[in-house]
């Protein structure tokens, strides 16, 4: 061939749009009350990829990493069965869930953020995110005014007197 000849290849592709990772719920996402130093709430969310291509290195994290976590330790959460991994695959069919527990360490409202970094198939890195938040509580303390409430003897089908026992609520 020469400088002037042209050669034609046959080129086919497909293209598709870069992996776009969203959690679905209410922005932000309120956990309720849950008491302070033990109690849990675990609340499972659907993640999509609205993209074309898989989004791949998925990593879960939390904004600040207090008072909330992924059940069992690691992402997606082990507690009802976060299924999230890696690659999440494109919706349809590429729906998948993770679970974020608030286990509060303090009293008051509290807020965090779940983000999940990932590559976007461009080499990009960006982040999905969604706002948590849940009041932390004292635990409930009831006590009685009386130890003991002594009634004596009574026979079956009588009556005795009344003992006015106080019943206190802390918490």
């Amino acid at each position: 061939t020469s400088p002037d000849d042209n050669l034609d290849y046959g080129v086919e592709g497909d293209s598709a749009a870069r992996a776009q990772l969203v959690i679905l719920g209410a922005n932000p996402r309120d956990y309720g009350s849950v008491v302070s130093g033990g109690g849990t709430a675990d609340i499972q969310f659907t993640v999509q990829n609205l993209g074309g291509i898989d989004a791949t290195s998925v990593a879960g994290s939390f904004l600040t990493g207090t008072n909330w976590s992924w059940p069992g330790g690691t992402y997606p959460g082990e507690a009802l069965a976060g299924s999230c991994g890696d690659p999440i695959l494109p919706t349809p069919g590429g729906d998948c869930t993770i679970t974020v527990r608030f286990n509060p360490t303090s009293n008051g409202v509290l807020s965090d953020q779940v983000r999940l970094d990932y590559d976007d198939g461009t080499g990009a890195a960006p982040t999905t995110t969604l706002d948590v938040d849940g009041t932390g509580v004292a635990p409930t303390v009831l006590s009685l005014s009386a130890g003991v409430a002594d009634f004596g003897d009574v026979a079956i089908g009588g009556s005795s007197a009344t003992i006015p026992i106080t019943i206190t609520y802390t918490g």
